[in-house]
């Protein structure tokens, strides 16, 4: 039997029924032989428009084979992969990138919105960029384990993503790399992470939690700005050692209008804590501890105390709330704080502890309890609080000048007989109508409120 020629592949055959090559069935070509003389002028054009199509796919699927055998062939590391060297079809909803490649090319899939998954060998070290930009439908990535760079704009507004998990070796992300991916609702983060570049993930609009790995060196400015969803962020240790005037909080998060809670480190560093404290409308801060002690800190706190918060808020109320964990002696200043708790390890409050600016005008009622041990209250401790009663604990010896000076609201306080000292001014200002002393309270004391508040009522408590 004469060889023919298969009209798809080229290749010649000697086989009757089908080419060996690309499968063609020979039985069903009707331009060949008998066949050629009794077909019509529209089955011939449906034919050839059938035939030109299983041409230009048997080539797409050639060079692909071409791709698998060099990659397979050799160990050798490829370079950029770039999608139209190749002829991958733009409008393929799935592309897999076959092994070899070291990086995915710049703007390589830019403007697939017919793609929805992708899948990278784990041979893929860098993401370029724009490489994903404008990928609206892509739902479906497989990370390459040895991926380390994400590049400016690699998935720029590829707005069918809902959920990351960056692969373990991620150390740096580009400028507006996941910008405006509108429905990302979860990130992990690994812990080799250590650059995010500025707007990295701005315009998130669903993301509502943000845990920023330890490890992290730098963030740059606008991060995760218009991310109107977060309402919860962690800043690792690793970030607030590295704190600068240059950086600020504020930016990073700009317009993130829910943020509700913040855990930051106790570094000692408390331009940081400034910093967190300006969100609006912040809701809560939570500290925890490195397990050392630095002498710049304000507050003094036992070895043992690690990872344990000392602020949170009273969701319920809306306001501000200080919890200071156990283990503390000493409290230096605090600002901007409307609750709070000190426990009964603290023995001392410096002076203008509790600094509040001009939070007395407000005419709500600010709750401190005191530690049970507490013995000196220090000048002005607390200045201008809103206070409405004052308790003071049974161990206290000394309060000193002005400490409660200018409590505008302050109409009832109790004193206890431990008391040796009140300092001048103590209660300067204070519309006191109620003193309580415990029976047995030192007479000069007694004497002393006497004289500062003539009109006020002295009532005798038992011990």
């Amino acid at each position: 039997m004469e060889n023919r020629r298969c009209p798809v592949c080229g290749k010649e055959q000697d086989e009757m029924y089908f080419c060996r090559q690309c499968g063609w069935d020979f039985t069903t070509d009707l331009l060949i032989g008998e066949w050629q003389q009794e077909i019509s002028e529209e089955e011939r054009e449906i034919y050839c428009e059938r035939l030109e199509l299983l041409k230009k796919n048997f080539e797409k699927v050639r060079k692909w084979e071409q791709i698998r055998q060099i990659t397979n062939d050799s160990e050798e590391k490829r370079g950029e992969f770039d999608p139209k060297q190749y002829g991958v079809d733009w409008e393929s909803s799935s592309v897999e990138i076959p092994e070899g490649y070291e990086k995915i090319a710049e703007e390589a899939f830019r403007g697939w919105r017919n793609l929805k998954e992708i899948r990278m060998p784990k041979t893929i070290r860098e993401i370029g960029e724009r490489a994903f930009y404008g990928c609206e439908n892509l739902s479906v990535i497989w990370w390459p384990l040895g991926l380390k760079r994400i590049r400016k704009e690699a998935f720029f507004k590829c707005e069918s993503l809902r959920e990351l998990k960056l692969p373990p070796h991620t150390e740096e992300i580009g400028t507006r790399a996941f910008g405006w991916c509108r429905n990302i609702k979860k990130v992990i983060f690994p812990d080799s992470l250590k650059i995010i570049w500025r707007e990295a993930w701005t315009g998130c609009e669903a993301l509502r939690e943000i845990r920023l790995p330890e490890g992290l060196q730098m963030i740059g400015a606008s991060a995760f700005s218009d991310c109107r969803k977060i309402q919860m962020i962690s800043i690792p240790e690793s970030l607030a050692e590295r704190w600068n005037e240059k950086q600020c909080f504020a930016e990073i998060f700009r317009w993130c209008e829910n943020i509700r809670q913040v855990l930051i480190p106790d570094t000692g560093n408390f331009e940081l804590l400034t910093q967190v404290l300006n969100f609006s409308p912040l809701l809560s801060v939570s500290f925890f501890h490195r397990a050392e002690t630095t002498k710049k800190a304000k507050f003094e706190w036992n070895r043992e105390q690690k990872n344990k918060k000392i602020a949170e808020i009273d969701s319920d109320t809306q306001k501000l709330t200080l919890r200071i964990p156990y283990g503390y002696t000493q409290l230096g200043m605090v600002r901007n704080v409307e609750r709070i708790w000190i426990p009964d390890s603290v023995e001392k409050i410096e002076e203008r502890f509790c600094d509040i600016g001009d939070l007395s005008s407000r005419k709500y009622e600010i709750s401190i309890k005191w530690s049970q041990n507490l013995k000196v209250i220090g000048k002005q401790c607390c200045s201008g609080i809103g206070i409405q009663k004052l308790y003071l604990p049974k161990n206290i010896e000394s309060i000193g000048v002005g400490a409660f000076e200018h409590c505008d609201f302050l109409q009832w306080v109790f004193l206890p007989n431990t008391i040796k000292k009140i300092g001048a001014d103590a209660f300067e200002g204070c519309p006191i109508k109620v003193f309580v002393l415990e029976k047995g309270i030192k007479e000069t004391i007694e004497q002393q409120m006497k004289r500062k508040f003539p009109t006020a009522q002295f009532q005798t408590a038992e011990t």
